[in-house]
């Protein structure tokens, strides 16, 4: 259920940037136990994935998640689709 919504967070990043994730996989990397801001217990969990820009490229990421909510989305430095000597 929780890794369904990271992929939901990962297609809409990923709309908004102009990516692709590939092999639509993303791997748990890490969970932990956290108190989340109204102090109850939540556990933090990150993912891994690997996305491209151009197609021929492959870059790594990483999504973090406390509960159902987003922490973070990190890139590789990555080029971008329309530029291709441009990195982002």
């Amino acid at each position: 259920m929780i890794k369904t919504l990271a992929l939901q967070y990962l297609d809409q990043h990923f709309r908004q940037q102009d990516l692709q994730l590939l092999d639509q996989t993303i791997v748990l990397k890490g969970v932990w136990p956290r108190r989340g801001d109204s102090g109850s217990l939540q556990l933090r969990r990150r993912y891994r994935f690997e996305f491209t820009s151009t197609g021929e490229e492959r870059y790594k990421g990483m999504i973090e998640l406390s509960g159902r909510r987003l922490q973070r989305i990190e890139l590789e430095p990555h080029l971008m689709p329309d530029t291709q000597d441009r990195l982002h």
